[in-house]
């Protein structure tokens, strides 16, 4: 199992003071023509605590697989919790499903430095072993002002 991340989910703290309906994209983010494998992890971008997610984009592809790749869109504590989506050797764009949970507000510990969580890809199933991943995340929420 293979963490890869994104400048973005490296970046540090995500900025608390946003107010209103936000939408940041990461990516791309690549695996280099490397083996990724179930398991694996793609952390994309950085939740911010106090962020309401109302909506998450998967696009990119995945050359060289010969049947569809399973992702779960989630995070460190759930790893589907937005859904699954399945990407293949073509381009595509893909919104996460969201059916089971609807608009998720993060709630982080004070203790937690830093304060935020990652939006994460989670290799569910793939169709074959090497493979060159070629993937973006654009997560919509929205921040109540102060």
């Amino acid at each position: 199992m293979a963490t890869y991340s994104t400048a973005q989910a490296t970046a540090g703290q995500p900025r608390s003071l946003e107010s209103g309906l936000q939408y940041k994209i990461a990516g791309p983010l690549g695996t280099n023509g490397g083996t990724i494998s179930a398991g694996d992890v793609f952390a994309m971008i950085p939740i911010p605590h106090g962020a309401i997610v109302t909506g998450v984009d998967v696009w990119g592809q995945i050359p060289g697989v010969s049947a569809g790749t399973q992702l779960g869109v989630g995070d460190g504590a759930s790893t589907s919790r937005y859904g699954a989506v399945s990407m293949s050797a073509t381009a595509q764009f893909i919104r996460a499903p969201m059916s089971s949970t609807g608009p998720y507000q993060y709630s982080l510990s004070d203790d937690l430095v830093p304060r935020f969580d990652t939006i994460d890809l989670t290799v569910l199933s793939v169709g074959s072993t090497t493979v060159t991943a070629s993937l973006y995340v654009g997560v919509s929420y929205y921040m109540a002002p102060l």
